[in-house]
């Protein structure tokens, strides 16, 4: 997928251009549509790899206040996504997604990208094609998505997360309010980030 999708890139608009860019510049395009699916897809796979581990972890109390801030608790989180993820009936994906000053839970269907919106920061994703859980789950797609929890990599999403708030920083300074003290990694990385812009 990834020679394919190097491959389709060459010769275009988009041969000096982010994955990211390449997709916002031709989602609404339907000449370009071959080569969206192409590269929406590599990135909502490479997405989904990334947001796993096979090492257990904990999200830090930030992004676990960040939770609770737009969800009421991390379990009430957890269900949403859960039961978003049960009802959907066709391939595609959930998100985690920053958009518009808060944490919020999306669907996309086939190749969509969660880039399609403007100012949306992707942050955890869950691949519900047939393909990511047949072989360890059989039809079992619940037990899949309850088995998920126990493999997010809390690492990258934070990580996803610190760079969305690079562009809010009245939801990093409430955010911050609410854990009670100031993380002093947290504010380096987020200075470090805008002197980057």
């Amino acid at each position: 997928m990834v020679v394919n999708n190097n491959d389709n890139s060459n010769r275009t608009p988009w041969e000096e251009t982010t994955i990211n860019q390449a997709i916002v510049q031709s989602f609404n395009s339907i000449e370009d549509a071959p080569f969206f699916e192409a590269v929406s897809s590599h990135y909502n796979h490479s997405f989904f790899w990334s947001s796993l581990s096979n090492i257990k972890q904990n999200p830090s109390a930030h992004m676990k206040k960040a939770l609770e801030l737009d969800f009421g608790s991390i379990a009430g989180f957890q269900q949403k996504f859960s039961q978003i993820a049960s009802a959907l009936n066709v391939p595609g994906y959930i998100w985690l997604v920053f958009h518009d000053k808060t944490l919020r839970i999306i669907t996309t269907f086939g190749s969509g990208s969660p880039l399609e919106l403007h100012n949306c920061h992707p942050i955890l994703c869950l691949d519900l094609y047939e393909h990511a859980y047949i072989m360890d789950h059989g039809s079992d797609r619940n037990r899949y998505i309850a088995n998920f929890w126990s493999n997010v990599n809390w690492k990258f999403v934070e990580a996803k997360f610190l760079n969305a708030l690079v562009s809010d920083r009245d939801y990093k300074l409430r955010l911050e309010s609410l854990v009670g003290k100031q993380s002093y990694a947290f504010e380096q990385y987020l200075e470090s980030k805008e002197e980057e812009k």
